[in-house]
């Protein structure tokens, strides 16, 4: 970028000589230039920086080596099929065809790990493109308005389904609700191609998520600090298996940063670690290196959610080998109506 802008400046003034002497809103443009450079590299610095101090543990714990061993998990059938129809829900929520969603809406995953998430979406919009192929071309949109080159997953396999029947069954039966609750259909083909976007505070995730996915952006970021997105900027977030990291303030503080970065009437997927106490075995990661790893109750968690302006609309408690899991869907009340009831509550 700092190259970019000098060999610009460099251009334009050489520009100048061959014409006049440059007018003073020339130099005000020259200087609104500098203040560009002068402010967007550094953001970025002190992002890292600020991820850096508040998450060391985390960092460290997410290493290169649990990086790749996390990536080979996450990319197995057997990890991918807990999700698939979770997804094919969460884009039912999402409302793409919906005439008022933007031109370009922005999908958020918070603790994006190595892009899984975000390439189970993906899949699931080229699926639904691909069986609206016979559609004009008014109704619909080429895959390459994705962005392309996204490795995304296929269908899963017979023998992975027989092993997690029960999970998906439960899976099956959220997407079906999901569908009944909105006004898309599981095979309506979107309107409007999502934007992928991942955060994630350890850089060892993002290097393999920025391969599997190369059509989202991703970058380093914390939960609790959303700072770079704007109110109302993303239609859905997803957020799993981050939010055992965080402590009791903090874990309400990413809520309300999810209350504030997403839409209106639109969903947020959150997974966690049900129950009570830490992770205890989860890891053999010496104590005094052992980030948070607390489990939560749902009845817990929901509070959290409603008080920060979310209805639950969908949810399941999973076993796995490492605990139960609890896989919940969440809606973002309208503004207008939390603040009309804030203000009854006050009266």
């Amino acid at each position: 970028d700092f190259q970019f802008i000098a060999e610009f400046i460099k251009f334009y003034f050489n520009g100048c000589q061959k014409s006049e002497v440059p007018s003073t809103t020339q130099y005000a443009y020259i200087f609104f230039l500098f203040l560009i450079m002068s402010s967007s590299a550094p953001a970025s610095a002190s992002t890292r920086r600020a991820v850096t101090r508040s998450r060391p543990k985390l960092i460290k714990f997410y290493s290169p080596e649990t990086a790749v061993k996390y990536k080979l998990m996450m990319q197995s059938e057997n990890e991918l099929s807990f999700y698939r129809d979770d997804i094919r829900a969460f884009v039912d929520l999402l409302g793409l065809a919906s005439p008022a969603a933007p031109r370009r809406p922005v999908v958020l995953d918070v603790g994006c790990g190595t892009g899984d998430l975000l390439n189970l979406v993906l899949a699931e919009f080229q699926s639904r493109l691909r069986e609206r192929r016979g559609t004009s071309a008014a109704e619909t949109i080429q895959e390459h308005d994705l962005g392309g080159g996204g490795s995304a997953v296929g269908s899963s396999s017979s023998s992975s389904a027989e092993s997690s029947s029960s999970s998906e069954s439960a899976s099956a039966s959220m997407a079906e609700t999901a569908s009944v609750s909105t006004a898309e259909s599981a095979t309506s083909s979107p309107a409007h191609a999502p934007a992928l976007v991942g955060v994630d505070t350890s850089e060892s995730m993002l290097k393999h998520a920025r391969v599997l996915v190369p059509s989202a952006t991703f970058s380093l970021g914390d939960a609790v600090h959303l700072g770079q997105f704007s109110d109302g900027s993303a239609r859905g977030i997803i957020c799993t298996f981050l939010t055992h990291h965080l402590e009791d303030d903090e874990f309400t503080a990413a809520v309300g940063e999810f209350a504030r970065v997403v839409a209106d009437d639109c969903p947020v997927y959150h997974c966690y670690w049900h129950g009570v106490g830490d992770m205890q075995g989860f890891t053999e990661t010496k104590p005094e290196d052992r980030p948070t790893l607390v489990k939560r109750v749902s009845s817990d968690v929901d509070a959290v959610f409603r008080a920060a302006g979310f209805a639950k609309k969908l949810g399941r408690v999973v076993e796995y080998e490492w605990g139960d899991m609890s896989m919940d869907f969440y809606q973002r009340q309208k503004r207008k109506v939390e603040a009309r009831r804030a203000s009854e509550n006050k009266k």
